[in-house]
């Protein structure tokens, strides 16, 4: 018995003993300085390049349909992470350039309730001047695909817009896990490069790190051409019979924002920005943000986006709010 408990002793007491020292170090060292939603799934220490510029709040937000049929707003935007910024979004700079705006929350993807909304006559010219419909690069193929107009109730299509998580139960044994399998390099949900400039304030402002999901799609394929464009049509269309200018917003990923700049880039280009417009050269109904925010960068603009975090800035949120205004405002 007691050879049987000294080899025990051995085995069980330092894996416990380890795994302390892991949860430990993990809650107690890395955990609090996890910022941004790229240091919380890389499990990293990392800061934040730049605080939010601190403007007050002037766009209102809804979450359900019902309410809309009482409001009457200069714009409605519906989109993906991209615009739910808060005070740092880009509606908030549309807002204080004098409109009345309203963020409203789709219930699924946000083609299909901006199509839904016009088409049940939950929204109309009545309520609403300009529509912006918003989504980030990476998914905004796939969920474009999912828009089909023979569905027509806002409550019951199937959310494709996935949200990144942002909070943990405090000491985890599970997490304090997958921060080791990370540190490991066996999963990698987020990518570290280094850029020939320094795009961010602070110590690394040459490092660049980003979500792996941005890789979910390098171009608009051939296949994929026909698609886009009968379906953004479709929404244009839509809005045009219903007397509502309808805009589309593309967010640039982080990683294709920067490719340029990485040193000795070893992945795949991405080019969706650019095949949209080959598809929509003239229509200026068609955002694509990176075109209004590269110059920018060019010139040596710093933190375009957040160092520790897929989204950009309240400074692009800021450019892209004001020239959207300026789109809005030449149409009137």
């Amino acid at each position: 018995m007691k050879s049987f408990l000294k080899k025990l002793s051995f085995t069980i007491i330092p894996l416990w003993l380890g795994t302390m020292v892991l949860m430990i170090f993990y809650n107690g060292y890395i955990r609090p300085e996890m910022n941004g939603d790229l240091g919380i799934l890389g499990k990293m220490r990392l800061a934040d390049s730049i605080p939010s510029e601190g403007l007050k709040r002037q766009y209102s937000e809804l979450f359900d349909e019902k309410d809309l049929k009482d409001t009457i707003v200069d714009v409605i935007t519906i989109g993906d992470s991209f615009s739910r910024q808060g005070e740092d979004g880009f509606q908030n700079y549309l807002a204080h350039n004098g409109l009345k705006v309203l963020n409203f929350f789709p219930r699924q993807n946000m083609f299909q309730t901006a199509y839904d909304l016009m088409n049940l006559g939950i929204v109309d010219s009545t309520h609403v001047k300009t529509i912006i419909v918003e989504s980030i690069e990476r998914d905004f193929i796939n969920v474009l695909s999912y828009f089909d107009v023979n569905k027509n109730n806002v409550k019951i299509i199937k959310n494709e817009v996935r949200q990144t998580p942002t909070t943990e139960e405090p000491w985890s044994l599970t997490e304090a896990k997958n921060f080791l399998l990370l540190r490991l390099g066996l999963e990698k949900p987020v990518r570290d490069c280094r850029l020939s400039v320094n795009a961010f304030s602070g110590e690394e402002g040459d490092r660049l790190f980003f979500y792996q999901k941005d890789f979910n799609s390098f171009s608009i394929e051939h296949d994929n051409e026909s698609v886009v464009q009968n379906k953004l049509n479709i929404l244009f269309q839509k809005a045009e019979k219903t007397g509502i200018r309808l805009i589309f917003l593309l967010c640039p990923d982080k990683y294709d924002f920067y490719q340029n700049y990485i040193i000795s880039n070893p992945y795949k280009r991405k080019t969706i920005n650019e095949d949209l417009r080959i598809l929509f050269p003239h229509n200026k109904n068609v955002v694509i943000a990176k075109e209004v925010l590269i110059p920018y960068l060019e010139k040596g603009e710093k933190d375009l986006f957040h160092f520790c975090d897929s989204h950009w800035t309240y400074k692009s949120a800021k450019i892209v709010g004001n020239y959207l205004y300026s789109v809005i405002n030449a149409s009137n």
